[in-house]
């Protein structure tokens, strides 16, 4: 099948696929795009992607470094031609050391990403169909440390550090000197993305329980309202847009205590491939709702998320009106695409773990007076400057 074909056919597909590997392809790619001999090759759970801890055998690695991230990128966010912007950027990432991000291995070829035909499972209805498509292939250097969520509880205070390194972050991103037209159209597509909140309408269908139906509705009819008329006045510019509770990496220094004022260090940040460029002001929304997953005292939690981004990147007044309805945007995305996907791929613990959590802490967050949320972020925020 040519590529033009496979193209036109998935078009006709629902926009649900996932790369299909053998134990064997998987060290096959290792071997044939970057020389390298695994010993050990563990997969970890994934929305739409493949993505493996590798580990070499003694000699066969890169340099001293035996450990890596393998990440086989379906094929549809491929075709969507964002993922060498991405890529390039998180070598660029690579100038800014302290942000401690997620660093690119080049191929054989010496480039970052290698384009294989690889067998994705797409869903047709009810049906799964197996098509050989284009896919990406990257390999990235380990970075130590357990995601957020291991040491969670973490107390309020400590978000502070993690609020200032999101804001050096986006600091950086907005450096970036070349051309992110791939990561502009990708926003578009991406269902995910909180510019396209509206489109959940097209998946209400999977939430059943009446409760849950009625505040995803009431969340975007507030989005709709306060959202989509200033939507162009908002600043734009590059996001990671899933800085969240498992890709965000930390260790707790020698003799620490994790539930300490400095119980942890940022060991890294990984999965780029949500990055976009849309609304400044999504990239402190987003992990406002999923850091919250951390702390025993959610709502403190995240206004000390809040208060340290602001430190370095501060909102306008208009970005700050809007920021309750897309943290809850948030939310209902998760909640909803959740439960779509989960419709597809009920074993799935990535997908299913944390929906009933999830819809707790939206209900907690949303019947909160927006008020008191507003007084309290700019409490919070006071104590600190």
């Amino acid at each position: 099948m040519t590529e033009q074909a496979v193209k036109g056919e998935t078009a006709s597909l629902q926009k649900l696929s996932k790369p299909f590997l053998t134990p064997d392809d998987v060290t096959s790619l290792l071997s044939r795009l970057f020389g390298l001999r695994a010993c050990r090759v563990d997969e970890f759970n994934s929305y739409d992607d493949r993505i493996y801890h590798v580990t070499t055998v003694p000699g066969q690695g890169i340099g001293e470094q035996r450990e890596f991230m393998l990440k086989v990128l379906n094929s549809v966010f491929t075709a969507e031609g964002a993922v060498e912007t991405q890529t390039d950027i998180l070598d660029f990432l690579q100038s800014f050391p302290e942000l401690r991000c997620q660093c690119p291995v080049a191929n054989l070829s010496g480039q970052f990403v290698s384009f294989e035909s690889i067998q994705n499972d797409y869903l047709n209805g009810e049906r799964i169909g197996r098509i050989a498509a284009p896919t990406a292939v990257r390999l990235f250097s380990f970075l130590p440390g357990k995601p957020l969520l291991k040491l969670a509880p973490i107390p309020p205070v400590s978000f502070l550090k993690l609020g200032e390194h999101l804001g050096g972050l986006q600091i950086a991103l907005q450096k970036y000197p070349n051309d992110v037209k791939s990561l502009e159209r990708r926003a578009g597509l991406d269902i995910w993305c909180l510019q396209n909140l509206s489109d959940l309408r097209s998946y209400l269908h999977v939430v059943k329980d009446a409760k849950s139906l009625r505040i995803v509705k009431e969340v975007i009819t507030e989005y709709e309202r306060k959202v989509t008329p200033i939507y162009g006045e908002l600043r734009k510019g590059i996001v990671h847009h899933d800085y969240n509770e498992s890709n965000v990496l930390a260790v707790s220094p020698l003799g620490g205590n994790s539930q300490g004022t400095r119980g942890f260090e940022i060991s890294g940040v990984i999965d780029f491939d949500s990055m976009v460029y849309s609304c400044l002001v999504f990239e402190i929304a987003v992990p406002m709702m999923y850091l919250m997953f951390c702390s025993d005292q959610p709502l403190e939690a995240t206004a000390n998320l809040l208060a340290g981004f602001e430190s370095r990147a501060p909102l306008t007044e208009k970005e700050r009106g809007v920021l309750r309805v897309l943290v809850a945007g948030r939310f209902i995305q998760s909640l909803v695409l959740g439960l779509y996907s989960s419709s597809f791929n009920p074993d799935n613990s990535c997908i299913v773990g944390t929906q009933a959590k999830s819809l707790n802490l939206l209900e907690d967050f949303w019947n909160h007076p927006e008020e008191d949320l507003m007084k309290l972020w700019r409490d919070i925020k006071g104590n600190v400057s």
